[in-house]
């Protein structure tokens, strides 16, 4: 997976996202024990991408996301953080309404 391209509009568009706020985006990778989605409302160039680790997203147990999601996938979630030196969203699905 190649790094979203840094730039001002990136920059601008996760300065506008806030820890609570519940967002939508489409499932575009998962490495490891982690899920990548691209953010809806980023509109370019590049990619807005929140990552959801396994343990946040589901409520139940899973071993691997695969399990839970797909490549795709349209998800509900909630954003916990903003990563400025990866310019990417920490999210959960786990808190967020379906």
């Amino acid at each position: 997976m190649t790094e979203p391209h840094s730039s001002e509009a990136l920059k601008r568009f996760l300065n506008t996202l806030r820890a609570g706020e519940v967002r939508t985006g489409r499932v575009i990778s998962v490495e490891g024990l982690e899920v990548l989605v691209e953010l809806d409302g980023f509109p370019g160039p590049g990619k807005a991408v929140g990552r959801i680790p396994r343990d946040d997203l589901n409520r139940r147990a899973i071993g691997h996301p695969p399990e839970a999601v797909s490549i795709g996938q349209r998800l509900t979630f909630e954003v916990t953080a903003v990563d400025w030196q990866q310019e990417r969203v920490r999210a959960s699905t786990s808190g967020a309404p379906n």
